[in-house]
């Protein structure tokens, strides 16, 4: 791919809502929550869209990886972009990993701080 091609980033409700439900659990690893908050600053569905350099300082990462945030989501998809599966440093299995797995984490996640 060439280095001018962009990456468009155009989330749907749900992934919007589950986004955001990430980020709110107190279960999800800090960089899974920091990577699910680049991806709603990166939706071109939900302006403003934030630049590279500003929202990488905004949220404390490297431009380098909002850029390969953009690429992943475009590629392989959400799940595949806010969970760093191939690297394995999340501690999550990507095999195991779908929106109903996660919506079954993040309700007990909320039914046990609602306790």
């Amino acid at each position: 791919m060439s280095p001018s091609q962009k990456f468009h980033v155009q989330l749907l409700g749900d992934e919007r809502a589950l986004l955001s439900q990430i980020i709110e659990s107190e279960m999800m690893p800090e960089a899974v929550k920091k990577r699910a908050s680049v991806m709603l600053n990166l939706d071109e569905n939900k302006p403003p869209v934030r630049l590279t350099a500003e929202l990488a300082e905004l949220v404390g990462i490297s431009r380098q990886t909002v850029s390969d945030l953009r690429r992943r989501y475009t590629a392989r998809g959400l799940l595949d972009a806010i969970f760093d599966n191939h690297q394995g440093r999340d501690g999550l299995s990507g095999a195991a990993l779908n929106k109903s797995n996660i919506n079954h984490t993040l309700e007990k996640t909320s039914s046990r701080t609602r306790q």
